[in-house]
């Protein structure tokens, strides 16, 4: 049994060296002893033996770095300050760590993944507890290699979601389409709608997938399971308005945040919830190439001239894309009054087939009707 007055002797003398050999000498004593009871330490003595680690380490050349995290790699009680910063280091210190230490936490490979190299991240998708936030972000940030990787890790909880977003890179990716398909968790939907976009060796195989039903009317099964994943997109995205709805959190801005991100659905759907009319009613708003249905709308519902003008100039209207038509319509809007719109959505929704109509001493003359709608007249 060692003496532990003759070890503290050894690392005084050593201490009071300052050359490369005594310094390394130092730290590979230091820790040995932490590594001979890693887990009878208090939460204090092992910050201290953290913080003596990385002051040594970080005092000598690369190799002594990459020696270290391979020791503590695997060491569940690894001071987590010297963890952290191996796994920031470069990769061929910090790989070792990233693969395997179970002294990081979730939100740590989160905010490594968030930061650091592809080859960081390349490292972090060999680990055994990978999650789906994780999985997420390594795929939002990951190269072909890196997801391939994730991929190839049956370990890896990856959600439906997550997937779906690699499917649809896969379409642009032989390698990721082998990888994908390769692996046995993926929903039937998205080896469906991958049919068409890969090769024929990879066609077979996909085939193999499904059941002997499936490929005999293989075109009809790849279009229900199509109108099968839209309908429960729609459903999602209608849940979603709905607790937004319900939180207070559903305002003018949100509409106008749902347009700037393309998230068109999301748009349509709040904009049908705040107005109080139907998705086909708000379909028929957006067509109205005068740009007069918006106006009622968004006036009625207290909309800023802003929230109109944004929406207009998108492309989710049959509004021209003209500036002098937009400023024409936010004049309207101006000289539009409350009641006279609430009149006019009130008159619209009791007549569910008809677009709302602009009170006459409020429409520009150089506004008409659109083509194949209602005249405008007088609410």
């Amino acid at each position: 049994m060692a003496d532990p007055l003759q070890d503290l002797h050894q690392l005084t003398e050593l201490a009071h060296q300052r050359d490369d050999h005594s310094r390394r000498a130092l730290l590979n004593r230091v820790t040995d002893i932490f590594m001979d009871a890693p887990d009878s330490y208090t939460s204090l003595q092992n910050e201290c033996f953290g913080d003596i680690m990385v002051t040594l380490a970080y005092e000598l050349e690369q190799e002594v770095r990459e020696e270290l995290a391979c020791r503590i790699a695997e060491e569940a009680n690894a001071p987590r300050l010297l963890v952290l910063r191996l796994a920031n280091d470069v990769i061929s210190v910090a790989r070792s760590v990233l693969e395997k230490s179970p002294a990081l936490a979730e939100c740590d490979l989160i905010q490594l993944a968030r930061q650091r190299s592809q080859e960081h991240l390349f490292a972090i998708t060999r680990r055994v507890d990978i999650r789906v936030r994780l999985a997420g972000v390594l795929c939002e940030r990951g190269d072909d290699r890196v997801i391939d990787s994730l991929l190839k890790n049956e370990s890896a909880d990856i959600a439906s979601e997550t997937l779906q977003r690699i499917a649809d890179r896969a379409k642009r990716s032989n390698v990721l389409q082998s990888a994908l398909i390769a692996r046995g968790d993926v929903p039937k939907t998205i080896i469906l709608d991958l049919i068409d976009h890969v090769s024929d060796k990879l066609k077979n195989e996909l085939l193999h997938r499904l059941t002997e039903a499936d490929k005999t009317n293989l075109d009809v099964v790849i279009a229900a399971f199509k109108a099968q994943a839209k309908a429960a997109e729609a459903s999602a995205v209608e849940l979603e308005i709905k607790e937004m709805a319900d939180c207070g959190k559903l305002n003018q801005y949100v509409l106008m945040r749902f347009v700037s991100r393309g998230k068109y659905q999301h748009f349509l759907l709040g904009l049908s919830h705040m107005a109080g009319i139907g998705v086909p009613a708000c379909l028929k708003i957006l067509g109205d190439d005068t740009g007069t249905a918006l106006a009622i709308v968004c006036r009625a519902n207290g909309f800023g001239a802003k929230t109109l003008k944004r929406i207009a100039m998108s492309p989710l209207t049959g509004i021209p894309a003209d500036l002098k038509r937009v400023r024409d319509l936010v004049w309207t809007y101006n000289r539009l009054s409350l009641d006279n719109a609430r009149t006019a959505m009130s008159h619209w929704r009791s007549r569910k087939d008809d677009l709302p109509v602009m009170p006459d001493d409020c429409a520009p003359r150089q506004m008409r009707a659109p083509r194949g709608s209602p005249a405008l007249a007088t609410a």
